[in-house]
């Protein structure tokens, strides 16, 4: 009798006072949305690099001339609150955090209670411990974009540098990147979403793709989604760049040995010094009409710098520029054009008489070799062997190695797993912003990560099973102070060919140098 007065007792009450919430980010530009809350946090970038906390409630706060002004209280990194008088810039806004009721939610707690209340009755001892966080991941270098941990056989390691150049909204993308690391643990394939940089990264959707594939056969996807198989890569019967020295035995083979530009015999005055190339010679089929070309490589830390480089010259306008770079066409697309221009791998053939571009291979980033196919048209190339050119800007691009196959692709078993849970550094579930392209994001700043499993489908017998992570989304850096404000010196960068390199390559050796240098006194 007492369970049931109880578990009555609750069930009528329940209602007057659960309410549950969802904290909810909001980006910097849906100012107008986050002032309808009675409490917002708000996430500044201040002088450009730095990120701060405030908090503000509803009434204590107004927007005058583009700018938020009220009494809020500073939440400082170690917890300590203080209350002072904020006024900062829209722009300067990185993400504003909300508590916004969560109806169903609300109604299944209300129900879970009144369960787990007879559950506690029926209990009357038996407790357990909750499960252990899994171990923190370990990397070293200079990274950018979200970085993604798969968890294999010996802890976590990093697997991809997603969506990588994607540095604002207006150029969001999607990246297909194979975990090969990443194995099945207690039925779930589990992996860390790590922000490692001061910038803010923007995920809008993590999916996982299952394949399932013929054991004598590797599945790689190229940039746009599809997938390909490769059933005999075969290597260059000779390759040499652009001085004629053969490489051959550098790109045979996925090892450890890279080939890459040698900056210090650049001429920084001469066009053909900034402009590099791997001329790759191989059997053909005579009716072959298309083939895939495979390249294994990464982006060096060069290109790295130069993405830095061309925020930091807008100085303290840098924020506006990212607001221009999101709403104007012609700013977007001339920022679009030097990413293709200056950032990629372009692939072209030999026809006989001239070569001619066939395709492109987008960046990668510095921190993780990442290998990408690329199918090509042939069909206009009746000899019995073909040349493909990989050229791109001088000190750009480690490249690890270079194959084609010509073989047809073949049908595969492929599975889209979404996460079964996702949960940040503080334990809130985060796994409806991940679910879907849509307008919600999972919003990070430097040091959040996300927990994330997927359940592992069954094995198909006899299979070889690939498993590809899909993320989109984009982010914007905040890294360094800036330079004096030069954005005359940017536009001439970013429209002017060649130019960018003349200017960064002496500015990277430069700095390379120096922490040489640095490094030499700290041993």
């Amino acid at each position: 009798m007492f369970r049931i007065f109880v578990i009555t007792v609750l069930a009528s009450t329940a209602f007057l006072f659960i309410e549950c919430y969802d904290t909810i980010r909001l980006n910097g530009n849906e100012v107008n949305k986050a002032l309808k809350y009675k409490e917002i946090t708000v996430n500044t970038i201040e002088n450009g690099y730095s990120v701060s906390r405030y908090r503000l409630s509803k009434n204590a706060y107004k927007i005058e001339n583009d700018t938020l002004i009220g009494r809020a209280v500073k939440i400082s990194g170690d917890g300590s609150q203080d209350a002072v008088n904020l006024k900062v810039p829209v722009l300067h806004i990185a993400y504003f955090e909300v508590d916004e009721l969560n109806v169903g939610r609300t109604l299944l707690l209300t129900g879970g209670i009144v369960g787990a209340a007879a559950i506690v009755i029926a209990l009357a001892s038996g407790r357990s411990e909750p499960t252990p966080p899994p171990p923190q991941p370990t990397f070293n270098g200079r990274f950018s974009c979200p970085l993604i941990f798969a968890l294999g056989d010996s802890g976590y390691k990093l697997e991809s540098e997603t969506f990588a150049g994607a540095v604002f909204k207006g150029i969001e993308r999607k990246s297909y990147d194979v975990l090969s690391y990443i194995k099945p643990v207690d039925g779930f394939y589990k992996i860390k979403l790590v922000n490692a940089r001061l910038e803010t990264e923007y995920v809008n959707q993590l999916k996982l793709l299952v394949i399932d594939h013929p054991s004598n056969v590797s599945v790689i996807p190229d940039y746009a989604g599809n997938i390909h198989t490769v059933s005999k890569a075969i290597t260059p019967l000779k390759a040499f760049d652009k001085n004629g020295n053969d490489v051959s035995r550098i790109l045979d083979n996925k090892d450890d040995e890279y080939w890459e530009s040698n900056l210090n015999k650049v001429n920084v005055n001469s066009s053909k010094d900034l402009e590099d190339n791997i001329t790759c010679v191989f059997p053909k089929p005579r009716r072959a009409g298309s083939v895939k070309l495979i390249v294994s490589g990464l982006n060096t830390e060069l290109a790295y710098f130069a993405l830095e480089k061309i925020f930091s010259l807008q100085g303290n306008n840098r924020l506006n520029w990212y607001y221009k770079l999101d709403t104007d066409p012609k700013e977007r697309a001339k920022f679009v054009a030097w990413l293709m221009r200056e950032g990629m791998l372009h692939l072209s053939v030999w026809t006989g008489k001239s070569w001619s571009e066939r395709g492109i291979i987008p960046d990668v980033g510095p921190g993780v070799e990442k290998t990408q196919v690329t199918l090509l048209n042939i069909a206009d190339i009746h000899d019995d062997t073909l040349k493909i050119r990989v050229s791109f800007r001088t000190g750009l691009w480690r490249l690890n190695k270079i194959a084609v196959d010509y073989s047809d692709d073949l049908p595969v078993n492929v599975r889209m797993v979404a996460a079964s849970s996702a949960l940040d550094e503080n334990g809130k579930d985060v796994s409806s912003l991940i679910a879907q392209s849509d307008s919600a994001y999972y919003v990070t700043i430097n040091g959040e990560q996300a927990n994330i499993s997927f359940s592992v489908p069954p094995e198909i017998h006899g299979q070889l099973r690939t498993v590809i992570a899909i993320a989109q989304g984009f982010y914007n850096q905040w890294a360094a102070k800036g330079d004096l404000s030069q954005p005359l010196l940017a536009d001439r960068i970013l429209s002017e060919p060649f130019f960018g390199s003349r200017i960064l390559i002496p500015a990277w050796i430069k700095e390379h140098q120096k922490e040489r240098e640095f490094k030499t006194i700290e041993n």
